[in-house]
């Protein structure tokens, strides 16, 4: 079976941690950020949860890492 299979990202890694990074900043809804970035509402709140949970395990990392 060929790798790279699946379906091609709406948007790019940076623009995915820019429209986190907005959401954090404005709490604004998800239905606005999907305007703004071009994506459904559900994608924007897919692309949020995604990246706040990597943000999450990192702070767990380095929270352990420093005690």
């Amino acid at each position: 079976m060929a790798g790279g299979g699946g379906r091609k990202p709406k948007l790019s890694v940076p623009e995915q941690i820019i429209l986190t990074l907005v959401y954090l900043r404005h709490m604004t809804t998800f239905q606005l950020l999907g305007i703004q970035f071009g994506v459904s509402e559900s994608t924007a709140n897919d692309t949020f949860n995604y990246f706040r949970n990597i943000c999450y395990i990192i702070r767990l990392k380095f929270t352990h890492r420093t005690r």
